[in-house]
C-alpha cells in the first residue's frame, strides 16, 4: 500500500492527463501512478456488480451511501472525522472507488452475528434478615 500522502490541491490537468505534485520532489506525477491498484474483492461479485465495477469504478458520495446503506451526511461526517471508507476529494465533491468500499466493508468488525460469550452464573450469597449475630443459635 502506498503510504505517501499527496496534496489534493496540487491536482491539475497537464499534457492530457491529471497530475499531482509528488511531496518529496515537487514534480508532477500522473494520478494513474498514484492510485493503488484495484483490490480483488473477498467474495465473488454478482455479474451485474462486476460489470458496474469494470465500467465505472468511481461512485459519488450519494451512490456510495446507497451502496453502504447509510445516509449521505453520515459519509460526510466520517470523512471529516477521518474514520470512514477512503475517498478521493476533488474540491467540493468526493468520489469513492468501489474496490475501496468493498475492502473497507470486509475489514469492519461484524456486529450482531455471534452472541457475546456468556459468563458462568455465580451463586449469590444467601441474604439473612436482621442484625447478624455473633453467636450462632443452637
Amino acid at each position: 500500500m502506498n503510504t505517501t500522502h499527496y496534496n489534493p490541491y496540487s491536482l491539475r490537468w497537464k499534457h492530457g492527463q491529471f497530475t499531482v505534485d509528488h511531496p518529496q520532489t515537487g514534480l508532477p506525477v500522473p494520478v494513474a501512478e498514484v492510485l493503488a491498484p484495484a483490490v480483488e474483492p473477498a467474495v465473488a461479485l454478482p455479474p451485474a456488480a462486476q460489470a458496474a465495477l469494470e465500467s465505472n469504478p468511481l461512485l459519488t458520495r450519494e451512490q456510495a451511501a446507497a451502496f453502504l446503506g447509510v445516509a449521505t451526511t453520515t459519509l460526510a461526517d466520517w470523512a471529516t472525522q477521518q474514520k470512514g471508507p477512503p475517498f478521493l476529494d476533488y474540491g467540493r465533491s468526493a468520489t469513492y472507488a468501489l474496490a475501496d468500499l468493498l475492502q473497507w466493508l470486509a475489514e469492519q468488525p461484524r456486529r450482531g452475528c455471534a452472541p457475546p460469550p456468556v459468563a458462568p452464573l455465580k451463586e449469590a450469597p444467601k441474604k439473612t434478615r436482621g442484625r447478624p449475630r455473633s453467636v450462632p443459635l443452637i
